[in-house]
């Protein structure tokens, strides 16, 4: 019985080449660059470049840059000392131009 225990902790301890190369295989790392990320990012970023767009074109249209621009050119007139109301303030993407009425 004795020699029988022996035999089976040589046989436990020299575990076979199978065995090394899967706990080598659990620790390589996985990388960071392939073609599946590269896709979804390029994806990723395509719809966030046309949300911006269609978000900054909505703005545009709905007169949040207007009361931007208004509440700006407002302060600064006030700065110089000038008080400044107008009943229509529009800013323009082409021409560049600002109505004030």
């Amino acid at each position: 019985m004795p020699e029988e225990q022996n035999e089976l902790r040589e046989e436990s301890e020299g575990s076979p080449p199978e065995e090394k190369d899967e706990g080598v295989a659990e620790k390589r790392r996985r990388r960071y660059f392939t073609r599946r990320n590269a896709v979804l990012t390029t994806a990723f970023a395509a719809i966030l470049v046309v949300l911006v767009f269609v978000l900054s074109v909505a703005f545009y249209r709905y007169g949040v840059f207007d009361n931007y621009v208004r509440t700006q050119f407002v302060a600064k007139m006030a700065d110089i000392g000038v008080v400044f109301e107008a009943d229509v303030f529009r800013v323009r993407a082409q021409p560049r131009e600002l109505l004030l009425a």
